[in-house]
């Protein structure tokens, strides 16, 4: 057998790139590229260059081509972002390898059409174009998709661009803009990469002052302080106790025991003690005498316990994922953005036979009124959220407005050893960042944490073994301009982007 020689093979591989077959190849490298920009990699800079490298593939050809290769890149780009949903389907689902593998790949493969939509739309033939195309149009575009995304067919605001950057100094503009508006700077920034090739010098000299100046700008914004205490400090403690997914609606007795057990030992050094999404698997009113007991309990060393539950409603005769505070009389959250085929099965009367593949406890779960008061424990006023909730930027903001502290409770032991909590971390590190206030993030599994007001982690657990993660928190008041605006302005800059230069060429006098 004749060895490999390297410089063929280095010339083999370039002549290939250079073939529309090699390009298609490059979207969808460039696709998978890009996740590692977000956590747990933490590559911020290829979030930016893999779309940067998409829109320059989307230069030289038309649009069915074009489609072809947004596809590819969301191929690329959903399938390594979004693959633990097979471990979820699969190992705790009990769905069938098979079953859970076609179901995961039409996920990611549905999600990627989104692309090949704005491939087709505004990807083909940009090299007829000028800068502005690059620059304005699919920056604009790609923002406008990102929020389509977030809310049709339930919504799956996942991976969103601005995100990756809740480290960098393009985060400062988060609290300002949005994780829209954030991703809306990326896109600009990979469209004057994508124009760069062809730009005149002038225009050059103007994108490299331009990229600068965002840079700076989001620089001198993170050390702007948009919020205030509002109350005195206190002591917070996060309860993770670890109970295996596989155990967790099986063991009832054993999961009380240990959250009672751990949170005794943290009583009266911390006043408010949380516990994750479904800490007690069941019904409150099946454990209301022993709940009910322990808060009395704790509430005599002046420690108040908030915890994930499920809560029914006799009058409606549906039961609801909730958060509430243990004791007699106190009211629930009820989450509002249930996970479809999770928590319940869309399309129901034509779906049904999945029930047979599938094994969810509690899948029926009806969802939450769309405006809620905050939850209210003691002298606190408590903005909560409830697993992928910390997903939606406005429904974390809504909640902001009208609270000091956020709390989110989250079960991500359904995602198992994957990067899928080092991914929910951060997009709650984000919804602290936006709203200037801090997060208190328990998970039965990890990745416990307390997130400052400007998205740091000031303490956290480990994964896969109990833990109490504890820290003073500081209650605060005031609207950081995205609390009060939400992200309109961002999409109103993106659709002005997007539809501008269309705009010009048709309007513009002399035509």
């Amino acid at each position: 057998m004749r060895p490999i020689d390297p410089r063929a093979l280095r010339h083999g591989l370039v002549a290939f790139a250079r073939t529309p077959r090699g390009r298609d190849t490059g979207a969808l490298i460039a696709g998978a590229a890009s996740v590692l920009g977000f956590a747990p990699f933490g590559l911020w800079p290829l979030a930016i260059l893999g779309p940067a490298a998409l829109f320059l593939l989307w230069r030289e050809c038309g649009r069915g081509r074009a489609a072809w290769r947004g596809w590819l890149f969301g191929v690329g780009y959903w399938g390594a972002g979004v693959y633990w949903v097979y471990h979820s389907i699969h190992q705790f689902g009990a769905a069938i390898a098979p079953l859970a593998a076609v179901a995961t790949a039409g996920f990611a493969l549905g999600l990627a059409l989104t692309l090949a939509l704005l491939g087709a739309l505004v990807g083909g033939n940009s090299g007829r174009r000028g800068p502005a195309w690059s620059l304005l149009v699919l920056p604009g575009a790609w923002i406008l998709l990102e929020w389509f995304r977030s809310w049709f067919l339930t919504g799956f605001p996942w991976l969103l661009l601005g995100t990756s950057q809740v480290d960098t100094w393009l985060g400062g503009y988060a609290p300002v803009l949005g994780v829209y508006g954030v991703g809306l700077l990326m896109a600009f920034m990979a469209g004057a990469i994508a124009a760069w090739p062809r730009a005149h010098p002038a225009v050059r000299a103007a994108l490299v002052a331009g990229v600068a100046a965002i840079w700076l700008a989001g620089w001198a914004l993170g050390g702007v302080r948009w919020t205030r205490p509002s109350d005195l400090p206190f002591d917070a403690a996060l309860v993770q106790g670890n109970i295996g997914q596989t155990r967790k609606f099986a063991s009832l007795q054993d999961s009380l025991d240990r959250y009672t057990k751990m949170t005794r030992e943290v009583a009266g050094d911390a006043e408010l003690v949380v516990w994750p999404e479904t800490a007690i698997p069941t019904f409150y009113y099946e454990v209301a005498d022993r709940m009910n007991a322990f808060a009395r309990e704790m509430a005599e060393r002046d420690t108040r316990v908030v915890s994930g539950v499920f809560t029914y409603d006799h009058d409606l005769e549906r039961y609801f994922n909730a958060v509430r505070e243990l004791g007699p009389g106190h009211e629930d959250y009820r989450k509002r953005r249930l996970v479809p085929f999770g928590e319940y099965l869309p399309l129901h009367d034509w779906l049904t036979f999945l029930s047979k593949y599938v094994d969810i406890p509690m899948n029926d779960i009806a969802p939450g009124r769309p405006q809620q008061p905050v939850l209210s424990v003691g002298r606190y006023r408590l903005g909560v959220s409830v697993c992928y909730e910390a997903a939606y930027p406005d429904l974390i903001r809504h909640m902001a407005a009208r609270s000091g502290v956020l709390v989110n409770v989250s079960n991500d032991g359904w995602f198992g050893d994957t990067t899928a909590p080092f991914q929910h971390l951060q997009i709650a590190r984000m919804r602290a960042l936006e709203t200037g206030r801090w997060m208190l993030r328990a998970t039965n599994t990890g990745i416990s944490a307390i997130i400052g007001p400007w998205g740091r982690v000031r303490a956290r657990g480990g994964q896969f073994r109990p833990t109490v993660v504890q820290a003073r928190v500081e209650p605060r008041s005031g609207l950081t301009p995205f609390v009060r605006w939400g992200s309109l302005p961002a999409l109103v800059i993106a659709f002005a982007m997007a539809l501008g230069p269309w705009a010009w060429r048709r309007l513009r006098p002399g035509r």
